[in-house]
């Protein structure tokens, strides 16, 4: 992907310059969104100047060379975070090419923002395919296991899947699920302060202090999915316990709710074998989880032997025997 990424901004910068082939829209559409992907990879929900910048350079070429085009209205859409003063533009990409998988999830997401359950529900059953049936099964499983008011997930990765399973087979009817990505639109940040009745507070450039006060205004009741990136965690990370699908503000019994996470998920660690790299990576979330349990339980000097197999046996699926075999090493000594 590193490769491809430089190729794309090394054609970008020969056709801005005129020393080489000119892009079509869509080549420069996928330039922005791989640049966008690459420098969200490490930064939070907003991004330094300098690499916002970068992005804005190719609104701006996208706007030069295609005014009314599908590919700037995307792009512009997305470029703005969110703002739904933009949502024009994104309406235009949905007129001009309703049947694209990335302005569906726009959509998706826009209807999310203004709170329209209906048209959450028609757009969930559009982009229900564009996930694969394991990351379903993973997220049905979530949210059948856990009894919290209020789940708390990264983005589009996480919230997505789940909104959609809860949205077409009400899981978990009663869950409110929250988007860390979303909060940046205001429209939708007012309606999560409303519900978790938390005080208007900045989050751009404040999230993980935000992300405090989200789970400690009523930690009985907030819970934050494991696939929301641990750098968000750094204002809580000595009250947060990983309890196998979430990771629990000041957990009362971790080795309960990791023993009952393992009963759960034990049936399907064989059948991670035969998925796809994208869903392995996804399931490799169960590791993390299964190993705290092995040495919660070699504390409590409980028997580990079928749960030691079963960590090895997913290990040698990830790919990930000698990192896993010296932790568990670490663990018994």
């Amino acid at each position: 992907m590193l490769k491809l990424f430089k190729i794309s901004i090394l054609l970008l910068s020969l056709s801005v310059l005129g020393q080489g082939p000119s892009m079509s829209l869509h080549d420069l559409k996928e330039a922005y969104l791989e640049k966008r992907s690459f420098y969200y990879r490490t930064e939070f929900k907003t991004l330094p100047e300098t690499k916002q910048t970068d992005l804005n350079n190719l609104v701006q070429i996208l706007k030069e060379n295609g005014p009314n085009s599908f590919e700037f209205n995307l792009v512009n859409y997305i470029n703005s975070n969110y703002d739904l003063a933009a949502k024009n533009n994104l309406l235009k990409a949905y007129e001009l090419k309703p049947d694209d998988r990335r302005v569906r999830l726009e959509m998706f997401a826009y209807y999310v923002m203004v709170d329209d359950h209906a048209k959450q529900v028609e757009f969930a059953k559009k982009i229900k395919s564009q996930f694969t049936t394991g990351e379903l099964n993973y997220y049905r499983s979530m949210l059948k296991s856990v009894k919290a008011d209020v789940i708390i997930f990264s983005g589009k990765q996480d919230a997505y899947p789940a909104m959609v399973v809860n949205l077409l087979e009400q899981v978990n009817a009663k869950a409110t699920l929250v988007s860390l990505d979303l909060i940046q639109n205001k429209t939708y940040k007012k309606q999560v302060e409303a519900r978790l009745k938390i005080a208007n507070t900045t989050f751009v450039g404040n999230e993980s202090k935000y992300l405090q006060m989200m789970i400690a205004a009523n930690p009985a009741n907030r819970i934050i999915a494991s696939t929301v990136p641990q750098r968000y965690l750094s204002k809580i990370m000595n009250d947060v316990y990983l309890i196998g699908y979430f990771y629990e503000y000041k957990a009362k019994n971790q080795l309960n709710s990791l023993t009952y996470y393992y009963k759960r998920v034990q049936p399907s660690i064989n059948d991670i074998k035969e998925m796809s790299a994208r869903d392995k990576k996804l399931y490799g979330n169960y590791l993390p989880a299964l190993l705290t349990l092995y040495k919660l339980s070699l504390a409590q000097g409980l028997e580990v032997s079928k749960l030691k197999s079963d960590i090895e046996t997913l290990a040698t699926i990830l790919n990930k025997t000698t990192a896993v075999n010296q932790i568990i090493d670490a663990y018994g000594k």
